[in-house]
Parts: C-alpha cells; sequence; structure tokens
C-alpha cells in the first residue's frame, strides 16, 4: 500500500524531497536540491519540489558537466548529430534515466517517467513503504 502524502501546504513536499536526497547520497550519488547552485551549474543529480500548480511531488534529474552539454549544443547547433559529445550525452542520459528510476523504486519511491514539459526528468510521487533515506542521518 502506498502511503498517501500531501503535497498542498509544502511541507510534505520538502519531506519527500529530503528522503529522496538522502536516499540517493546514501546510495553515492551526487546530489544538489534546487537554489544550491546557480541554474546550469548543477552535475549529477538535481532534486526539486514540483510547484504548487503541478501535481506535486519531487522531480529527480540528471546533469552532466557545463563542458559536455556546451560540446553537445555546438553538435547540434552545427547539425552533426555524429558528433561524440552528442551521441555520449544522449547515450549516457538515457542510461542514467532508467538507472535512477529503478534505484528511486528500490529504495522505496512511488516514481515514474514525468510527463509533459519535464523531459528525461523522474517524478516521484510517494513512498511505498520504508525507504532508504530512513536509514541515514537527515540533511
Amino acid at each position: 500500500m502506498i502511503a498517501s502524502m500531501d503535497f498542498d501546504g509544502g511541507l510534505a513536499a520538502a519531506s519527500l524531497s529530503r528522503m529522496v536526497t538522502n536516499s540517493l547520497k546514501a546510495i553515492g550519488f551526487v546530489v544538489h536540491r534546487r537554489g544550491q547552485a546557480p541554474v546550469g551549474e548543477y552535475v549529477g543529480v538535481l532534486v526539486e519540489e514540483g510547484f504548487p500548480d503541478e501535481e506535486g511531488g519531487v522531480f529527480v534529474s540528471w546533469h552532466t558537466s557545463k563542458e559536455m552539454r556546451v560540446a553537445c549544443r555546438a553538435a547540434i547547433d552545427q547539425d552533426d548529430l555524429k558528433a561524440p559529445a552528442f551521441r555520449m550525452s544522449a547515450g549516457v542520459e538515457y542510461t542514467i534515466f532508467q538507472m535512477l528510476l529503478s534505484v528511486l523504486t528500490e529504495a522505496g519511491f512511488e516514481a515514474a517517467e514525468a510527463d509533459g514539459f519535464r523531459h528525461m526528468q523522474i517524478h516521484v510521487i510517494g513512498v511505498t513503504g520504508p525507504t532508504l533515506g530512513d536509514l541515514v542521518e537527515p540533511i
């Protein structure tokens, strides 16, 4: 049975965000939460709370280095979809997305691919029981 969480007040989303962050850190990921670094400077996993006018919950995404993103953007601008940076970026992004989805599910979260404009992001909407985040020190 999935534990119900109320996302109307924001506190539940903040709590879920901490649980997701703690779980991913316990596994060994570099995890950032929205606001910890300037936009575009995140490398590793980004955990952010959903906006109140959305479905709520927490969104998880993977970010490569700024250098990789710049090289990938240059390949797209030059219409060179065979460029190593473009191929590697797309392949790594998809692989890590699938792995994060599996890891979050195994760690006790109800998670699925996000809908709408959140391409390659995972939507965590609740917990399915005790989570790995329950076993580690809170952040």
